[in-house]
């Protein structure tokens, strides 16, 4: 454990001295968020102005005034506030300033030292050695820019929480950090991940999460579930404001963690020694991009269909059943588990046809969902929410859902997880395996309902739409397929239109 500890301080220091031998990397920190405020100070005066802070919103909806009706609208705060043009400037673009720098220098610690970390990882550094020693530097350059930009900004206002400023701050570089990691794993080429990195920090912290901005959006509910939101809203409440809502902190903490770890992980497999795999270990690599692929088109077109199904009119479709059922906040834990089962599941399979088909059950499954909650939009109000570790999940996951509501009857939630219990039981090589499944899925279902995600009616009905819609692309799928091919040819045929055309009569095997 010493030796682990030694080998990492070595890597960090010898990374940081590398950072910092360049003039250049001391130009961004010091000075460029030095002339971003130049720039505030010369081009703004200090006037009033009316500004929407997204975190001082209450809705009816959201839980925080359960049991309001129409006459209430006159006292729910709609988040407008009169704040000093000059001062609020300075902060927001402070913080777009530390996630632009924070996002491109971990990508110049990725970019540049891809060989020099693989020949670290054959001299005998563990990999996740060579992670630490990066999320280490990481974190000494993130917090250099938020101690020198709170620095910045203290002379021309003071800050009512001045913790919960560095927080916002801090947070915001270390998610934007974390992405330019991910940009510097992925992109091998340097100026296409500079584009992308002036691309993302422009559209998101730099414009979207502007206060000015969000006020006159139409899809604010849009702008709330990027990256940027969490870390810009703490910014300026710890600006101006004595608010701090735990929710929001949870939020932020949970999305800069994710980033964070999907960024290591993949630059870990990009550095990790090549290694002899076998034909499984390939053909879970093969139909794991796949299900990537798909996984990214799914949430693309379920977030389209739900931002359009929410701008109609819904309906509560709520029972005295739904009322009888308790809130349990510890069920987040698996309600939030149907996200990672997909994964998972790759682990399971021996016969990859069985993959195809549960992808075809859930394409079929997703449309059919689709049709409905275009046609029967539903809303319901939901709890109030304690500040336990489970409820500010839950807080987050509410945020992060459509206002008022949409994509509910039936629960994809459920049908996907059944829909993947169907296409992996009898593949692993015990039994157990499938009864924990069966445990895990029934879990998830249960948890729709016990954090208040969704009704009765939407379980129930996700239930057999899960089994028929496996039962018929079993069927769809041995007709469009010929005979004898291969799992990755079949899967080919799936997506070519002219094979749905010659439709025959076969015998399922």
């Amino acid at each position: 454990m010493a030796d682990s500890l030694n080998r990492v301080a070595v890597a960090a220091a010898l990374l940081f001295r590398d950072v910092f031998r360049r003039r250049f990397a001391l130009v961004l920190i010091f000075v460029v968020p030095a002339l971003f405020d130049t720039v505030v100070l010369l081009t703004t005066t200090s006037r009033p102005l009316r500004v929407t802070v997204a975190a001082l919103r209450e809705d009816l909806a959201d839980g925080t005034n359960p049991g309001g009706t129409p006459l209430d609208l006159g006292v729910i705060d709609d988040g407008v506030r009169a704040l000093d043009q000059r001062q609020l400037s300075l902060v927001f673009l402070g913080h777009a300033a530390v996630c632009f720098l924070a996002c491109f220098l971990a990508f110049n610690l990725v970019s540049r030292r891809r060989e020099v970390d693989r020949r670290l990882v054959l001299a005998g550094y563990r990999t996740v050695e060579v992670l630490l020693a990066k999320v280490a530097v990481l974190g000494l350059i993130v917090v250099l820019l938020v101690g020198w930009q709170t620095a910045l900004i203290v002379p021309w206002l003071a800050p009512r929480q001045p913790a919960l400023l560095s927080l916002g701050l801090l947070l915001g570089g270390l998610t934007y950090g974390g992405i330019g990691l991910l940009i510097g794993a992925v992109v091998r080429q340097e100026l296409e991940g500079i584009f992308l990195i002036v691309l993302s920090t422009n559209v998101d912290p730099g414009w979207l999460q502007n206060p000015i901005y969000f006020g006159q959006s139409q899809r604010p509910q849009l702008i709330s579930a990027l990256p940027g939101f969490a870390s810009t809203q703490l910014t300026v409440l710890g600006a101006f404001f004595e608010d701090c809502p735990q929710a929001l902190v949870s939020q932020g903490v949970l999305s800069c963690g994710a980033i964070l770890v999907l960024a290591v992980t993949l630059f870990g497999l990009r550095i990790r020694p090549p290694r002899a795999t076998g034909e499984r270990t390939r053909a879970r690599l093969r139909f794991g991009k796949t299900l990537l692929v798909g996984y990214a088109l799914w949430i693309a077109a379920f977030e389209l269909v739900g931002r359009y199904a929410s701008t109609l009119q819904t309906r509560d479709l709520t029972t005295a059943w739904d009322r009888a059922i308790p809130l349990v906040p510890a069920f987040i834990w698996p309600y939030e588990a149907c996200y990672a089962l997909p994964l998972v599941a790759l682990w399971l399979f021996r016969d990859w046809h069985r993959f195809n088909v549960g992808l075809l059950a859930i394409l079929l499954a997703s449309l059919c969902a689709f049709a409905v909650y275009l046609f029967v939009p539903v809303a319901f109000p939901r709890p109030v929410l304690g500040t336990g570790v489970p409820e500010q999940l839950l807080a987050a996951e509410y945020a992060a859902d459509f206002f008022p509501g949409a994509n509910k009857l039936p629960s994809l939630h459920v049908a996907i997880s059944w829909i993947v219990l169907f296409s992996v039981w009898g593949q692993a090589r015990h039994r157990t395996v499938d009864l924990l499944a069966l445990a895990l899925v029934s879990a998830i279902t249960a948890s729709t309902l016990l954090v208040k995600q969704h009704l009765l009616l939407d379980v129930v009905t996700a239930v057999p739409l899960a089994a028929a819609v496996f039962a018929i692309a079993h069927r769809l799928y041995w007709r469009v397929t010929a005979p004898g091919d291969p799992p990755e040819t079949a899967l080919v045929q799936l997506l070519v239109p002219t094979s749905w055309r010659r439709l025959q009569r076969r015998p399922s095997p």
